[in-house]
């Protein structure tokens, strides 16, 4: 009988090892196989270093049938005897973007009279030139409004759409019946900041069964709803089964340690349970001087996740306020992108103790600016803080030196002594770069596009709005 069957080549590749080309014939001609590593020849016994390949094998039997295969295959770094963790450089970034859905309208501030509203008197009106948004009104319920948004985000590269989350009634009606279906309508993907400062009032004391059980509670809404974590369009890691969220603000956390480690790990089998295979926790922990990584051990641990930072420097870290433009280095947001800088490389050090897979995000701003927010009518603060662009070079600094770092944003690799072990982040090599925020939220961090009294007026504070979008889209790899 003549062989007409060709032969069959399969690629058994993992991270830690070189790849194997395996060959089954029945007439097998052992010197006719060819391994191809991006098209050069490749042995495959020797080791790979990191990174993903296309490897392609060809061969022949002795009656002649030809076969070939092509195959993607992604390695980790070769195993470092005695080290616990290594780090992995990512290999695709994704811009995502806070988002704040803000559930009450602001009336025309430039009424007579102006009408007595926190937008009016402490947050549009102080600011100079008394600006408004581009697309109406701020009232995030208008559709058109909320579609303006997002247009514009998605216009400018933003990849994920980071929703804040409070728990209030109407502003989750206006995220599950506004917000999250024009997203998906636009094929973008989104996830939930859960803002335990506004949902708790303050800090949470997971010693408090109320707010234990109302976080489990909340948590659970997430996992079992079609409109959250089971959406197609909500992001999710490790082959599409590890939802990602993030929570604001996991430093201010408190109570035993049993306690938090009981809570989260709660809401990871609250996940499970509805068909997942954990959470993929995105840790707002980082801030000068008080990062407790202990306690980020009990909120990751068993798990996945990230550590990230919002606001991670206050001003008693050295920041000038708002020192002017004249000498370049010493400009605020410049200082505030170092000091950043700064906090994500000692982080790196600090996580190499934690005992489990961690990637560190980094978080940046656009600009701060709290003017109007001294009056008993406005949150009394004590003192307000200005943190400004002078141009769209001091952004592009922030970008660079506290976004895109590469020795700052790694993934962290367990990798066991004996080398029998190498477990990666369920992200698999994906980093995210956080950006607060869209739109405005009080201390005039928004980039969305605005309008001022009379048109055109100067950027808010300096009009550079749309400005920041493009510097972002085209720093991101």
């Amino acid at each position: 009988m003549i062989d007409t069957v060709p032969p069959s080549i399969t690629i058994d590749s993992a991270p830690d090892r070189p790849p194997f080309v395996d060959v089954n014939d029945e007439n097998p001609d052992p010197s006719a196989l060819q391994v191809y590593l991006n098209e050069e020849r490749y042995d495959p016994s020797q080791p790979l270093a990191a990174g993903t390949y296309t490897l392609r094998a060809t061969t022949r039997d002795l009656a002649g049938n030809i076969a070939e295969i092509s195959q993607e295959i992604t390695m980790g770094p070769p195993c470092q005897e005695q080290t616990y963790v290594h780090f992995v450089n990512p290999t695709t970034t994704l811009s995502a973007m806070h988002y704040f859905p803000w559930y009450s309208g602001s009336p025309e501030c430039t009424n007579i009279p102006q009408p007595n509203t926190p937008w009016c008197k402490c947050i549009w009106g102080p600011k100079p030139q008394n600006p408004r948004t581009w697309k109406g009104f701020y009232d995030s319920s208008t559709q058109s409004v909320i579609n303006g948004h997002i247009d514009q985000m998605i216009s400018k590269g933003v990849d994920v759409i980071s929703i804040e989350w409070t728990g209030n009634s109407t502003q989750r009606g206006i995220i599950e019946n506004q917000i999250i279906p024009y997203i998906v309508s636009r094929n973008k993907k989104f996830v939930i900041l859960y803002d335990t400062s506004i949902r708790f009032g303050g800090l949470i004391n997971f010693n408090d069964p109320f707010k234990r059980d109302q976080f489990i509670t909340d948590f659970n809404t997430f996992a079992s709803s079609g409109k959250y974590f089971k959406n197609s369009n909500y992001l999710k890691f490790g082959n599409d089964k590890m939802p990602v969220v993030y929570i604001y603000v996991t430093r201010a956390i408190l109570g035993s340690d049993a306690n938090i480690s009981w809570t989260f790990q709660q809401i990871k089998n609250a996940a499970i349970q509805n068909g997942f295979n954990g959470l993929f926790i995105v840790a707002d922990h980082l801030y000068w001087g008080i990062v407790d990584y202990h306690k980020l051990s009990l909120i990751i641990a068993g798990g996945e996740g990230a550590v990230t930072s919002f606001g991670p420097v206050d001003p008693s870290q050295g920041i000038p306020e708002d020192p002017g433009c004249a000498n370049v280095n010493g400009r605020a947001v410049r200082q505030w992108a170092n000091k950043m800088s700064t906090l994500y490389s000692n982080a790196v050090n600090s996580l190499q103790n934690l005992g489990f897979a961690t990637d560190l995000d980094p978080g940046i701003f656009v600009q701060y600016d709290d003017t109007g927010l001294n009056t008993p009518f406005c949150w009394s603060r004590s003192t307000v803080h200005h943190w400004r662009l002078c141009d769209g070079s001091d952004w592009n600094h922030m970008i660079v030196n506290a976004g895109l770092n590469r020795d700052k944003v790694a993934q962290i690799v367990d990798v066991l002594p004996n080398c029998s072990i190498q477990r990666y982040s369920a992200s698999n090599y994906t980093s995210i770069i956080w950006t607060y925020s869209y739109n405005e939220w009080g201390e005039g961090a928004g980039c969305e596009q605005l309008n001022g009294q009379p048109p055109p007026a100067p950027a808010y504070p300096y009009r550079f709005e749309l400005l920041v979008l493009d510097i972002l889209k085209g720093l991101l790899p």
